[in-house]
C-alpha cells in the first residue's frame, strides 16, 4: 500500500471516530497514560498558539496512525488535524474556534469511550486570547492625484525615481510635496483597539503621520496622506503603530510593521518652483 493511500485510510478512520463521538466527553483524566500501543508524550514544540496554528508533539509515536488520535481537550474531545506523522514527530494543527484558555494534548490509542482508555500521557497547551496583526503589503504610490490615479506605484522593497516635474509643489528648504496612498491591513479577524498612528519617514526623518487610524476584523484600507520629500537618493519608510499603542499577535508581532522602498529624487525643488503652475 502506498503511502497517499495509507493517508487517505488513517484521513478516513479519524473521520469515523470523529463523527462517532459526537458529544462524547473525554476528559483526559479518563485516559490512563500507558504504553498498551507504544506511544509517549515527551515535549512539545511550543506551549501556546491559537486555532489554525500548527506545532508538533515530540515522542515515540510509531510508523504510522492507524487508529491513534491526536487531541486537545478541556472537558470534550477536540481532534486535532496531522499534518505530518513520523515515528518520533507529529505535526498537528489546532481546530478553529476553540475558545481561549488551558488545554490538555495528547494521542489516544483508540477512540475514547466510558471506560479508560490508554494514551501517551498529557501536556498543557494554551489557546491565547486572539490579537490584531497590522501590516501593508503592497507598496506605495507616490505622485499623482490624492488617492494614487497618475502616480508611481512601488512595492515595498523596490525603488523608483522621482522628478520634480512630479511633484504637486517645491518648498524653500529644496524639497518636494508628493502625493502618497499606501495599503493597510489587518491580518487577524480581531479589531485594533485603541487607535493608533502611522509615520512616514524619509531616512530618519519624519515627512508625514496619519493619526487616530483603526482596523475592524481582517479590514484593509487605503490610506492617502502628503509629504515633502528631500531632492536626492533616500529611504522612505512607512512605520505602522509607531507608538506602539496595540498588542499583536505573534509570531509575527511587530516585525511587519516597518517597510520601505528607495527612491531618487532628481530636480530642485525650490520655490517659487511650482510645476503645477
Amino acid at each position: 500500500m502506498t503511502q497517499r493511500s495509507n493517508r487517505r485510510g488513517n484521513a478516513r478512520i479519524v473521520a469515523a471516530i470523529v463523527a462517532a463521538c459526537g458529544l462524547v466527553m473525554c476528559i483526559p483524566a479518563l485516559a490512563q497514560s500507558g504504553q498498551s500501543c507504544g506511544i509517549n508524550l515527551a515535549s512539545l514544540s511550543k506551549s501556546s498558539g491559537y486555532p489554525g496554528d500548527t506545532f508538533v508533539m515530540n515522542g515515540t509515536w510509531g510508523p504510522t496512525q492507524g487508529t491513534k488520535i491526536p487531541c486537545i481537550n478541556m472537558g470534550g474531545m477536540n481532534v486535532l488535524e496531522v499534518v505530518t506523522w513520523t515515528a518520533t514527530k507529529l505535526t498537528v494543527r489546532v481546530p478553529p474556534g476553540l475558545a481561549p484558555g488551558a488545554y490538555q494534548v495528547g494521542v489516544y490509542c483508540a477512540m475514547p469511550g466510558s471506560t479508560p482508555v490508554s494514551s501517551s500521557g498529557w501536556l498543557t497547551f494554551a489557546i491565547l486570547e486572539p490579537m490584531p496583526d497590522m501590516t501593508s503589503k503592497r507598496g506605495i504610490t507616490i505622485g499623482g492625484a490624492i488617492g494614487g490615479a497618475g502616480g508611481k506605484f512601488v512595492p515595498w522593497g523596490g525603488s523608483v525615481v522621482l522628478t520634480e516635474a512630479e511633484a504637486l509643489h517645491g518648498s524653500p528648504n529644496s524639497e518636494c510635496a508628493f502625493n502618497l496612498s499606501y495599503d493597510l491591513g489587518n491580518l487577524k479577524a480581531v479589531p485594533t483597539s485603541p487607535a493608533f498612528l502611522n509615520r512616514v519617514k524619509a531616512d530618519s526623518k519624519v515627512v508625514s503621520i496619519q493619526s487616530e487610524l483603526s482596523l475592524g476584523p481582517s479590514e484593509r484600507r487605503q490610506i492617502n496622506t502628503q509629504a515633502y520629500l528631500p531632492i536626492g537618493k533616500h529611504t522612505l519608510s512607512l512605520w505602522i503603530d509607531d507608538d506602539h499603542t496595540v498588542a499583536e499577535a505573534p509570531p509575527r508581532g511587530e516585525s511587519n510593521n516597518v517597510v520601505r522602498i528607495s527612491y531618487d529624487l532628481r530636480g530642485k525643488c525650490y520655490e517659487p518652483y511650482n510645476p503645477r503652475k
